[in-house]
C-alpha cells in the first residue's frame, strides 16, 4: 500500500487533510505529518514515503526548499504541492524538481484523491517494473509487464479461492499484496477478464453448489460455509446466479 506524508504549517488545514479525507478509498496510508519543511524532510528521510503531500509556503523550510532536499537524498519520491491561488507562480519556480503535481487551496476531496490516486498508481507501476525485472520466467510468451499482471492475477484468484469463505474484499486482497485497490481491480479484469468481485462471487456460489449436492449441511451451513454474511443473502444471491433457490437447487 502506497505511503504518504502531510507537511502543512496549518494545523487546522493538516488535521482536516488527515482525517477528513477518506484517504482508504485510494489505498493510501498516511505515516506521518508535519509543521514545516525541517519536520518533513526529517520524516521523508527517516520514513521513506512514496508520497508527500506538501504546502508551498511554510515557516523554517518552504515546500520549495523541501523538494530540493527529497530530490537530493530521496529522488524517486513522488511530490504534491498545495498552494493558494497568489502562490502558485511562486509554486511554479519548483517545475524543474519535478513534482507531480499542484493542488490549489481551497481543497476539493474528490480533486486531492484523484491527484493523490495517479501518484500511488505511479508508484504501483514501479514497483511491478521492479518485481518484471527481479522474477522474469522465460517460460511465459508474454511481454514482460503482462507477465506480472499474470502473476498478481494469479495471486488474487488464489487468495480468493483459498479465502472466500472469509469476508473478503478488494481493500482486504489490495493490503495483502501491498496495491492499490484500483489497481488490483485493474490488473484482474484486464487478465481474467471479469471483476474481482464477480470472481468471488461466482467461486463461492460454485462452491455451495457442491456442498448442496454433495454434502448432508443444512442451506444455513452451506450460506457459512461459503462465505456469505447471512441466509437472505445467500437465498437471493444464489437464485440471481442460478435461477433456482438453494433447496430447489438440492432437490432438482
Amino acid at each position: 500500500m502506497p505511503t504518504m506524508i502531510l507537511v502543512e504549517d496549518e494545523s487546522l488545514e493538516r488535521n482536516s487533510l488527515k482525517h477528513c479525507v477518506n484517504w482508504g478509498v485510494i489505498g493510501i496510508r498516511i505515516i506521518g505529518e508535519a509543521a514545516n519543511g525541517a519536520q518533513g524532510f526529517a520524516l521523508v528521510d527517516k520514513l521513506k514515503p512514496d508520497i508527500v503531500l506538501t504546502d508551498v509556503k511554510m515557516p523554517v523550510m518552504n515546500g520549495i526548499d523541501l523538494s530540493k532536499k527529497i530530490r537530493q537524498h530521496v529522488p524517486e519520491t513522488k511530490i504534491i504541492f498545495l498552494s493558494s491561488y497568489d502562490d502558485f507562480e511562486y509554486a511554479q519556480q519548483a517545475i524543474d524538481l519535478n513534482i507531480h503535481a499542484y493542488v490549489l487551496k481551497p481543497v476539493k476531496e474528490a480533486e486531492l484523491l484523484r491527484v493523490v490516486k495517479r501518484a500511488a498508481d505511479a508508484v504501483t507501476e514501479k514497483a511491478l517494473t521492479k518485481i518484471e525485472t527481479q522474477n522474469s520466467e522465460p517460460s511465459y510468451n508474454l511481454p514482460s509487464r503482462r507477465k506480472n499482471k499474470q502473476q498478481i492475477a494469479n495471486e488474487i484468484e488464489k487468495i480468493i479461492q483459498t479465502s472466500y469463505q472469509s469476508p473478503l474484499t478488494i481493500e482486504s486482497i489490495a493490503k495483502r499484496l501491498h496495491f492499490t485497490p484500483n489497481y488490483i481491480g485493474t490488473v484482474f479484469r484486464y487478465v481474467k477478464n471479469i471483476s474481482i468481485n464477480r470472481f468471488l462471487m461466482k467461486t463461492r456460489v460454485d462452491r455451495a453448489k457442491d456442498l448442496l449436492v454433495n454434502s448432508s449441511l443444512t442451506i444455513s451451513d452451506v450460506a457459512v460455509e461459503c462465505g456469505f454474511s447471512s441466509l437472505s443473502y445467500f437465498h437471493t444471491t444464489f437464485k440471481k446466479e442460478t435461477g433456482l433457490t438453494p433447496i430447489d437447487f438440492r432437490n432438482g
